[in-house]
């Protein structure tokens, strides 16, 4: 989860930036290269960690109510991935896990910094881990999202350090390929033929004050704003990391530029008086060491501690202390005694029904590995940044493991990856068709054969697949399609690949003993898609894969929305009310209950301003440090009722921001807050339906086309809304960036699992890194929560409003 103080973006986006970040206001984004030295400008592991199996190790956690390992299976040799589902008190959880052998020669780890620079705006686990041909991994550091994006630990990749550590644990990688966990501590000296002096730290830009000398490399990638201090621009020796010789020297400098092909010392106090001293043309060398693991080639930071030596350990460094007991999603590593076996864990989280997961808490997850043998464990990034990828059998690329509770993935900063030190694919040992099970098909199919070859370490085979069909009349297989022409009978269908091959049976059916069809009750908003898929059971019970072109469809009522013939459904962008999709195949019928539209529930109006304030600080947190009554003039700007302008004609008028962003401050926020949040909530529909999704309207007073743009975009005008749970945990989502001066309703979708009444906490306007004063004004209007049209027994609730159009 993230938690912090500089930046009001909603949930899922704000997160590591504002809760760590340590100076943000000096970093300048400025997109010239230095080149030269010219003028500046501004599955669980057993006890032991013995190689077996999540199934042969089902230790039951304390406070479990119960425990449903997966079956493993294997990503690469030496690797295996699982799910673990349990309950923990009356909270479901799921767990997805990385059991790695590093004892095996096939296998080695990787850390990877998001587009190979410290200051970015990030960059998702996937796509990280395919750009470096990774076969599995999990997220990294806590980092500062909405700022520079730099991961706030210590950061070394092949041996170069690209962030020194700070107070918070590493995971380090021994040139022997051992694990370690536990803080590290930086020491450096620059020396020359006249002296020596002290290196503080290297690309840590909050430590350029007192007498501190930091090293900044071509790794940071960003340039960094300063207060007179002193640049000694430094060329590497033939490439060394260690020998430099000096370019030159300028004093009281207010930046630096982007690095590229050179590095740089930066002091102020004795810092720069030492500087001052040197040579252009002098050689100096930097001398690094780590302690306790000077052995270290590659390492990643995280946070906290939560097992020491086979014990509990509480950590007094923790990246995020107020999040230590709300359940949460988590990532999290244990190694063995010997740093030679690693288990990866992500738990999913703010999730509801019991097959999905409500989160873990600190101590939850520390007892989670230590009863699966963790000798040491830590802590990495957690809420939407918890991730786990992995390469399942037969798929090209990296898949999502786990349920990132944003609903996608998020960009991070850095990740841990695992890979196989296999150079090219080896011949085929094993082919897989169908996940070697009978395939059941009706007359008529064309379906696209699941199919794959594996080497000797269960890669990738280098031998390409052959199919046939026994008897030929049964069916034809064309590049991977396999088209059915009888009516009915039994056969086999043959892959080879090389030396290997498998062989199922292949049955034709004319008659279907059931029909099913998924989703079964979806609740849709205006316009959304969604594809509907079916699938048959023969009356053997064997599964039959039917694909949507098959199915004959109906919409009742009609004007609900549209249906392809491959089964994709577009519900009406008018239309509110619930009705039946059906699907007919051989036969058969199979209905889906639908919803489309919302029901409007207005929580605020938005114009009783004697019952809101407006903040510049990140409220994010509970309890906040808010005046009350608030004020309506902050830094940012200020809040009043404008009742020239109105939404609907019978209105009072708008909340009328006026926002004044200096481009000076990093990150800058006006959020609006009511007083008493208990004022403003919003309940379950009748006790039993949580709303579908929050949002108010929203104007510009003109037009906003200078912010189109992503979010992390210079100068774009973002809008996000903080509520508080019934147990008084915040959370905060992203509601979009502003691009239009017209009325429009922004929504943010909710997510299942939270604890209703949700009480408004704040709205927030977020403008990141504004390259020149962003000034204006905003009108919002009308607060609402928008449920599924569907008839429920109970009185509709008063501040309910709409009707079934249908």
């Amino acid at each position: 989860m993230e938690r912090q103080y500089l930046a009001t973006i909603l949930h899922p986006f704000l997160c590591a930036f504002a809760r760590h970040a340590l100076l943000p206001f000096l970093v300048l984004l400025l997109f010239f290269p230095l080149t030269g030295c010219a003028p500046m400008l501004a599955v669980p592991i057993a006890p032991a960690f013995a190689p077996r199996s999540l199934v042969e190790t089902r230790t039951s956690l304390a406070h479990s109510d119960s425990s449903a390992p997966s079956i493993p299976q294997i990503v690469t040799s030496g690797v295996m991935v699982s799910s673990h589902d349990m309950t923990i008190g009356n909270s479901p959880q799921h767990l997805s896990l990385l059991d790695v052998d590093l004892t095996n020669p096939n296998v080695r780890l990787g850390v990877v910094q998001a587009h190979q620079r410290l200051f970015s705006s990030g960059e998702t686990l996937s796509s990280m881990g395919q750009r470096t041909n990774a076969v599995a991994g999990i997220n990294g550091d806590f980092f500062e999202i909405y700022g520079s994006g730099a991961p706030l630990g210590m950061l070394q990749v092949q041996g170069k350090i690209m962030q020194s550590p700070s107070s918070f644990a590493v995971l380090g990688i021994t040139s022997s390929g051992r694990l370690t966990i536990g803080p590290e501590a930086f020491s450096a000296k620059v020396s020359t033929l006249h002296g020596s002096y002290t290196l503080h730290s290297i690309n840590r830009y909050g430590d350029v004050n007192g007498d501190h000398l930091v090293l900044f490399t071509p790794a940071l990638g960003a340039s960094i704003l300063l207060n007179g201090a002193s640049i000694a621009i430094l060329k590497p020796v033939h490439g060394s990391t260690h020998v430099f010789t000096v370019l030159c020297i300028q004093e009281n400098r207010n930046s630096l530029p982007i690095l590229s092909g050179a590095s740089a010392l930066i002091g102020s106090g004795a810092a720069a008086r030492w500087l001052s001293h040197l040579q252009i043309g002098e050689t100096l060398n930097i001398s690094e060491h780590l302690a306790p693991d000077s052995n270290l080639v590659k390492a990643i930071g995280g946070g906290p501690q939560l097992i020491k030596n086979g014990a509990i350990y509480h950590d007094p460094f923790v990246p995020a202390p107020s999040e230590a007991t709300q359940e949460n999603p988590l990532t999290a590593l244990g190694i063995s005694r010997d740093g030679l076996h690693a288990l990866l864990v992500v738990c999913n989280g703010h999730q509801a029904d019991a097959s999905l997961s409500k989160g873990l808490t600190y101590a939850q997850m520390a007892h989670y590995l230590l009863t699966h043998g963790a000798y040491q464990a830590m802590l990495f990034d957690s809420g939407g940044s918890s991730e786990l990828v992995a390469r399942l059998p037969g798929k090209p690329g990296l898949s999502v493991i786990n349920s990132p509770s944003d609903g996608y993935e998020r960009p991070v900063a850095n990740g841990l990856f695992i890979y196989s030190t296999e150079k090219v694919p080896g011949p085929a040992t094993a082919v897989v068709v169908n996940n070697n099970q009978a395939l059941t098909l009706l007359p008529g199919t064309n379906i696209r054969l699941s199919a794959y070859a594996l080497d000797a370490l269960h890669n990738p085979a280098s031998d390409p697949l052959q199919f046939s069909v026994i008897p030929g009349s049964l069916a034809t297989i064309e590049r991977g399609m396999l088209r059915v022409k009888a009516r009915s009978g039994h056969g086999l269908l043959q892959a080879r690949a090389g030396h290997a091959s498998t062989t199922i049976q292949l049955n034709v059916v004319e008659h279907l003993a059931a029909l099913r069809i998924t989703p079964s009750m979806p609740d849709l908003m205006s316009g959304q898609r969604i594809q509907f898929q079916l699938t048959g059971l023969a009356d053997n019970n064997a599964v039959v894969p039917i694909p949507g072109d098959m199915g004959r469809w109906h919409i009742i009522p009609a004007r609900l929305g549209t249906m392809q013939a491959n089964g994709l459904f577009t519900a009406s962008s008018s239309v509110v009310g619930t009705g039946s999709l059906s699907a007919s195949v051989y036969g058969l019928q199979v209905s889906a209950s639908i919803a489309v539209g919302d029901l409007a529930g207005t929580v605020s109006s938005m114009t009783d301003l004697d019952q809101w304030g407006v903040s510049d600080h990140y409220l994010n947190v509970y309890p906040r440090n808010v005046p009350i009554p608030g004020p309506h003039v902050v830094s940012t700007g200020s809040m009043v009722l404008n009742s020239q302008v109105k939404r609907a004609p019978e209105d009072a008028g708008t909340m009328d921001l006026w926002y004044h962003f200096r481009p000076d401050q990093h990150v800058s926020h006006l959020d609006p807050y009511p007083d008493d949040p208990n004022r403003f909530q919003i309940p379950l529909r009748c006790g039993q339906q949580a709303p579908a999704a929050v949002g108010f309207w929203i104007k510009a007073a003109t037009a906003q086309n200078k912010y189109r743009g992503g979010p992390f975009d210079p100068g774009v005008l973002n809008l996000s809304i903080g509520f508080y749970e019934a147990d008084n945990t915040p959370i905060s989502f992203h509601l979009g960036i502003l691009t239009s001066s017209d009325w429009i309703f922004i929504p943010a979708r909710l997510p299942q699992g939270l604890d209703y009444p949700l009480r408004v906490n704040y709205i927030s306007i977020v403008v990141i890194n504004p390259p020149k004063s962003e000034t204006g004004h905003l009108y919002l209007s009308t607060l609402q929560a928008l449920y599924a049209p569907r008839p429920l027994h109970c009185a509709q609730p008063a501040f309910l409003s709409g009707t079934e159009s249908t």
